[in-house]
């Protein structure tokens, strides 16, 4: 290989971040997504220096780390809330993106969410710009990132709405033309679902179990509708009655049951952008319908809950784990004034 190709290889790399709630995602121009790890890390009390460990290290650690050993989540509801944290698993995620040699003069590209105040909005911006070889600095709104990864016409003067159940939040937004015309968001969604099965089986059964033992049976039996045949999934925790660890046969309605009133939180949510779509958008999302994304989309039974809901078509993203990642390298060659549009397009001030 020439030396002038292995100098274009590591210089001005164009990278896009996902930097979510629950997952982290690194895209590289000409690599795709090289990188997919959980937005965690696992710190020793009282030092301050590198991660014990990070990414699905640090999750494979959750509910059993030592006493000097804490699980931080940096991320919360889709905001950076641990600067310093944030900036060291980054380092840590960047370095397993290049692990030969890091990038130098990288232009980013990172998602934010849309309804992040100016002071979120620069905490990203800041925590990007300190990695090392990191040239430049892009923001671009999670809606207008994520229609462009499930393949929605936003360039066009047509209406299309996505709706992004993520882990901390879920964000309902209408865009047209490159822009967003309506955006509201919750801070309900994934995570709160496993919150509220934590709750339910100890309420129920005097069972204590963990947010990873929450997650795995949300995803194995849960449902948004109840199901005439049920699934089954064995759930090991702490029993109260006994004090002892104890195992219980959990059904699919029993979810449900958890988590039906985050879904219809989910779901008023959507109506209530769908009310204040201008009419002539409304009927365009009529012809076209909505799209679900991320993770808490795959939901089962969600998007025919909508559906029947709304009365409008409804469909889950191909690859609704991976859509705002892919959607915001889809940008890289976005100019940065056509970037800072996108996050300044019209939108409500209030959080539902």
């Amino acid at each position: 290989m020439a030396v002038s190709s292995v100098w274009q290889q590591w210089t001005n790399q164009h990278v896009a971040i996902d930097l979510g709630t629950a997952t982290t995602q690194v895209f590289v121009r000409g690599r795709g997504i090289v990188l997919n790890e959980p937005s965690l890390l696992v710190m020793e009390e009282g030092k301050d220096g590198e991660p014990f460990a990070v990414g699905q290290e640090a999750k494979e650690m959750m509910g059993r780390t030592p006493r000097d050993y804490h699980v931080i989540h940096p991320l919360q509801r889709g905001v950076i809330a641990n600067f310093t944290a944030t900036q060291a698993m980054l380092k840590c995620f960047m370095a397993r993106a290049f692990p030969r040699r890091r990038p130098w003069g990288a232009r980013v590209v990172i998602s934010v969410p849309a309804m992040a105040t100016p002071v979120e909005t620069r905490a990203f911006r800041e925590v990007v710009s300190a990695l090392p070889g990191v040239r430049s600095v892009s923001m671009v709104p999670d809606p207008l990132a994520g229609a462009h990864g499930v393949g929605l016409p936003v360039g066009r003067p047509t209406g299309c709405m996505l709706v992004d159940v993520g882990a901390g939040t879920t964000e309902a937004s209408v865009l047209s033309k490159g822009g967003i015309v309506i955006n509201r968001s919750i801070p309900v969604a994934g995570n709160t679902m496993d919150e509220r099965i934590i709750q339910y089986l100890r309420n129920r059964y005097n069972l204590i179990i963990g947010d990873r033992t929450a997650e795995e049976l949300k995803i194995r039996v849960g449902s948004a509708k109840p199901l005439t045949k049920e699934l089954t999934y064995l759930v090991t925790g702490h029993d109260l009655n006994h004090e002892l660890p104890g195992t219980i046969e959990v059904r699919t309605n029993e979810v449900y049951e958890a988590i039906s009133g985050i879904v219809n939180n989910i779901l008023d949510l959507v109506c209530r952008v769908l009310e204040l779509t201008p009419p002539e958008l409304s009927a365009d999302i009529l012809d076209r319908g909505v799209v679900l994304t991320g993770g808490g989309s795959m939901l089962r039974n969600l998007d025919e809950l909508m559906a029947e809901r709304l009365g409008l078509p409804v469909t889950v993203a191909s690859e609704p784990l991976k859509s705002v990642a892919c959607g915001a390298a889809e940008m890289m060659g976005t100019t940065e004034a056509e970037l800072e549009f996108g996050l300044r397009a019209p939108r409500p001030a209030e959080v539902l």
